[in-house]
């Protein structure tokens, strides 16, 4: 498979901010930071299927040690952090997520990278698509559910319709992995997600 096409989008840490000042209420008590645990390189179970690795998990354990306060990682589904955090069931997302202004008024973001997006495709390009754009009228496109690659997905077959094409079919799936599979499998044109998620 082969990755093509990106686009500009800022990646975030996502933090309720009150509950990760050193000095905090309930100091005593862990940070329960929900995550996808399965986003290498910046998060992933290694071997042993019980130890977390990777970026997010090094920049936790920095600031963990910086506040002292140990942070806790809960896995969850990626549409299902923010009502996670809103609910109070966390006390913060760790994990890539875009800072748009929608999201800014539903809570405080913390930037710490900045990357692209990245449409994987099937090696030899059978489905001869160059990009998230005309080329993929009528195609199948697999992405993350609740990502921001769906808006843009979504702009791209509007485009298609408007051209009198057939609309671009957008399957949404839980984790990275499932939409790789797609791909895998032929159930899909292309993947389109993260950069340095999909190049790992």
């Amino acid at each position: 498979m082969h990755a093509v096409r990106k686009a500009a989008l800022f990646l975030s840490l996502v933090a309720a901010m009150w509950s990760v000042l050193p000095g905090a209420a309930n100091a005593a008590e862990p940070i329960k930071a929900g995550s996808i645990t399965s986003s290498p390189p910046f998060i992933s179970y290694e071997s042993d299927g019980k130890t977390l690795h990777g970026i997010i998990v090094d920049l936790a354990a920095a600031m963990s040690k910086h506040m002292g306060r140990e942070i806790v990682f809960e896995q969850m589904p990626f549409s299902g952090l923010l009502p996670a955090l809103q609910a109070g069931r966390i006390d913060a997302i760790f994990s890539i997520m875009n800072d748009t202004p929608a999201r800014q008024k539903l809570v405080d973001f913390v930037d710490f990278f900045n990357m692209g997006s990245t449409l994987l495709i099937r090696a030899g390009n059978p489905d001869h698509v160059v990009g998230m754009d005309a080329s993929f009228c009528g195609k199948t496109v697999a992405t993350v559910r609740g990502s921001l690659q769906i808006a843009i997905a979504e702009k791209a077959s509007a485009q298609c319709t408007s051209a009198g094409k057939q609309a671009i079919k957008i399957n949404q799936y839980a984790t990275p992995a499932e939409g790789r599979l797609q791909v895998q499998t032929g159930n899909a044109a292309g993947f389109f997600g993260n950069t340095p998620i999909l190049a790992y």
